[in-house]
């Protein structure tokens, strides 16, 4: 099972999703007695790192809210409703 995730997952967060996949379709035929085991239940997720959200600084936000224009309320509201 491994061989199939490894060949058709190009990155580890895709192949993290099969593999959750993958392994609930073979714990739904085990529990209806249709497979004897889960051949998916060894297989260890691969690290996956989140990158982090930028955060624009007072100075940024300033520039943006000056050349926003016509769109200068909607940005407002945004910022101060921490959309």
């Amino acid at each position: 099972m491994s061989h199939y995730l490894d060949i058709y997952s190009p990155t580890n967060k895709l192949f993290n999703k099969e593999r959750i996949e993958i392994k609930c379709l073979f714990s739904w035929a085990h529990r209806r007695l249709l497979v004897a085991t889960n051949p998916v239940h060894p297989v260890d997720k691969f690290a996956v790192e989140t990158p982090k959200k930028a955060m624009p600084i007072p100075k940024q936000m300033a520039e943006m809210l000056m050349a926003a224009g016509p769109n200068r309320p909607l940005l407002l509201v945004l910022f101060h409703t921490l959309a």
